[in-house]
């Protein structure tokens, strides 16, 4: 099962991952207050900012939903939110780092399988998005069911802070250097090896002021 991925562009697609990001940080975690969101529309004021990318999938009435989303922050007048958590990170030039956030398999889907085929897809459209743009270095906070699934899948990344609490549980400050992820990748048969080595055209970069 090889599915695909598509950078959000519609209002309508806007809409729909903001219902998503209120559905699971809202209602299901309760990590954020819904009260904060009374038109049941979970944002931030980094989403201006930000590259979002959903994993379309078909439920069971054939009937296409979003299956799951991630958003790349690019580097803003604000920073990057993780750097709220740990202001000792130590990151590379900031104008070659985005940062991933919010990374949710939707919870309408069943079934482990799927689960992580989605998964996998975000980070593959996390790796070609970040090519295209010309981002060489990922920054994220993860806690560490996440970083364990990356290290089975061989992605490689470094600590750069200590741990904090956020969201309801423990989470790391990581960085990963997509040209030592290639390199790993490319002597290896992960599930993220067909994203690796794949030419893409490279895109302006947008300005995030």
């Amino acid at each position: 099962m090889n599915l695909e991925y598509r950078v959000v562009r519609t209002l309508a697609e806007k809409d729909a991952i903001h219902k998503l990001r209120y559905q699971v940080y809202c209602v299901k975690t309760q990590y954020l207050d819904a009260r904060d969101y009374p038109d049941e529309r979970e944002r931030d004021e980094y989403d201006p900012y930000c590259t979002h990318i959903i994993v379309p999938i078909v439920n069971d009435d054939g009937v296409e939903e979003i299956g799951g989303y991630v958003r790349l922050i690019h580097y803003n007048r604000r920073g990057f939110p993780a750097e709220q958590l740990s202001p000792t990170i130590c990151t590379p030039v900031k104008e070659d780092t985005v940062e991933s956030s919010r990374f949710i398999v939707s919870p309408s889907v069943t079934g482990q399988k799927l689960m992580g085929e989605i998964m996998i897809t975000l980070l593959g459209a996390l790796y070609t998005e970040c090519k295209k743009s010309g981002h060489r270095y990922v920054y994220s906070v993860v806690e560490q069911s996440l970083a364990d699934f990356f290290l089975f899948l061989k992605l490689t990344f470094r600590v750069t802070g200590r741990p904090s609490h956020h969201m309801g549980g423990k989470v790391y400050p990581i960085l990963m250097d997509l040209e030592e992820i290639e390199e790993t990748l490319s002597k290896t048969n992960s599930r993220l090896s067909r994203f690796v080595g794949k030419p893409v055209e490279k895109q302006s970069l947008e300005t995030f002021a």
